[in-house]
C-alpha cells in the first residue's frame, strides 16, 4: 500500500501539475511575442472553434491542445462566434482574452455613402470597387429584380421599353457591413429604409394612393433633389415645378435630360441634347418623365408633398449653392443675364 501511495502521489503531482501549466498558457499567459499590438482575425463562413483555432495559430499565437478542447467542450461559446474579420488588441493577453474579444466584439465596419441625389449608375459605381467589387450585370440584375420590382409596387411606365428599376426607392443614408455582408443584402436594406422614412410621407399627398401616383411623386422629388443646391429652398423649387405642371408647361430641368443620356453621359450638357427626343427630356416633352432621375432623400420628398405656396415658374441659379425665382419670363431672363450670361462671360475673358 505504500509502495502504491508513494507511486500515485507523483503521478498526481504530475498530472496536476500538467493541467496547472496548460490552463496558465492558455488563460495566463501572454499569448504573442510578435511585434504587432493588434492583429485581425478571419472569421469566414462555416468557422468552428477549431478552426478558429488554427486561424489564431497562423497568426503567430499558440494554441494549447487539451485546454482549448475543454474549454470548447465545457462553454457556449460556438453560439457566439459570429463571421467577419476582427481586430485584437495583443498586449498581455492570453489566448481565453483573445477568444473572449473575438466572440464578444462586433465585425470590423466598412462604409458606403449613398448620398441625396445620386443615381443607379452612381450607385453601380459604387458597388463595382472595393470593398464591394460587384459585377456591373450581376447589380443591374438586382435593382432590376422582378421581385423587387413587385416588391416595391414600381410600376412599369417607362415608354422606351426597358426594364423598370429601383430608381427612387434606393435610400440615401450611410450603410455599415462586414467582409461577409452579402452586397445583394445592402439593396434589400435601402429598400427597408425606403419603406419607413419615405413611403409614410408619400402617403400624406392624394397622390399616393396608388402606386402610380407614387411613382409620379417620387419621379417630382428626385428632380426637386437635382435641382436644389440646400434643403431650404427645396419646398421653394417644389412649388416651382407643381405651378408648371399645373399650367401645362414644360418642367424644362437640365437634370432630366441629362439623365435620358446615361449611362454614356460625358459632363458636358450641350444645345444639342436639349433638342434630343427622349423619356427624359423635359425640353421635348409635356409633364413629367419616365421616372425618378436619382434617389432622393425624405427631406425632397416632403417638399414635393408639402411645397411652399408661390407663383414662381421660373429660377436660376446664384452660384452660390442658392437661386433666384420669377413668377413671368422677362424677370427670368434678367436674373439669366446678371447669374449666367455675366458669368460666362467672365470666365471667357
Amino acid at each position: 500500500m505504500k509502495k502504491l501511495f508513494l507511486f500515485i502521489v507523483p503521478v498526481l503531482i504530475l498530472v496536476v501539475g500538467f493541467f496547472t501549466l496548460n490552463y496558465w498558457r492558455f488563460a495566463i499567459k501572454s499569448a504573442y511575442h510578435g511585434k504587432s499590438s493588434t492583429i485581425v482575425v478571419d472569421v469566414k463562413p462555416g468557422t468552428s472553434l477549431y478552426s478558429l483555432k488554427a486561424e489564431l495559430e497562423s497568426k503567430g499565437l499558440v494554441v494549447p491542445l487539451l485546454p482549448f478542447k475543454i474549454w470548447a467542450r465545457l462553454s457556449d461559446a460556438s453560439s457566439r462566434l459570429h463571421v467577419g474579420e476582427f481586430e485584437v488588441n495583443l498586449g498581455d493577453s492570453s489566448v481565453l482574452d483573445i477568444i473572449n474579444q473575438i466572440l464578444n466584439s462586433s465585425p470590423m465596419g466598412y462604409k458606403i455613402v449613398i448620398r441625396e441625389g445620386i443615381n443607379i449608375w452612381d450607385i453601380q459605381d459604387i458597388f463595382t470597387k472595393p470593398p464591394l467589387s460587384v459585377d456591373p450585370a450581376t447589380f443591374q440584375s438586382w435593382i432590376r429584380s422582378p421581385d423587387r420590382i413587385k416588391r416595391m409596387g414600381i410600376p412599369n411606365l417607362n415608354p422606351s421599353g426597358s426594364s423598370p428599376s429601383l430608381e427612387g426607392y434606393l435610400f440615401p443614408e450611410t450603410y455599415t457591413f462586414h467582409k461577409y455582408t452579402s452586397p445583394e443584402k445592402l439593396i434589400d436594406k435601402m429598400l427597408d429604409l425606403f419603406e419607413s422614412n419615405v413611403a409614410p410621407i408619400l402617403a400624406k399627398h392624394p397622390w399616393g394612393n396608388t402606386p402610380e401616383g407614387r411613382y409620379k411623386l417620387l419621379t417630382l422629388a428626385s428632380i426637386v433633389e437635382k435641382e436644389s443646391g440646400n434643403f431650404e429652398e427645396q419646398p421653394t423649387i417644389a412649388s416651382v415645378y407643381w405651378n408648371r405642371l399645373h399650367k401645362g408647361m414644360r418642367m424644362q430641368a437640365d437634370p432630366t435630360t441629362i439623365y435620358g443620356l446615361m449611362p454614356n453621359f460625358d459632363g458636358n450638357l450641350k444645345k444639342i441634347h436639349l433638342l434630343q427626343a427622349t423619356p427624359y427630356n423635359t425640353y421635348k416633352i409635356k409633364g413629367l418623365p419616365a421616372g425618378p432621375i436619382a434617389n432622393p432623400g425624405a427631406s425632397a420628398v416632403q417638399a414635393t408633398v408639402d411645397p411652399a405656396t408661390t407663383d414662381y415658374i421660373f429660377f436660376v441659379s446664384k452660384n452660390d449653392g442658392t437661386h433666384i425665382f420669377s413668377t413671368d419670363y422677362k424677370t427670368h431672363e434678367k436674373y439669366v443675364n446678371e447669374f449666367q450670361r455675366k458669368r460666362r462671360n467672365r470666365k471667357s475673358n
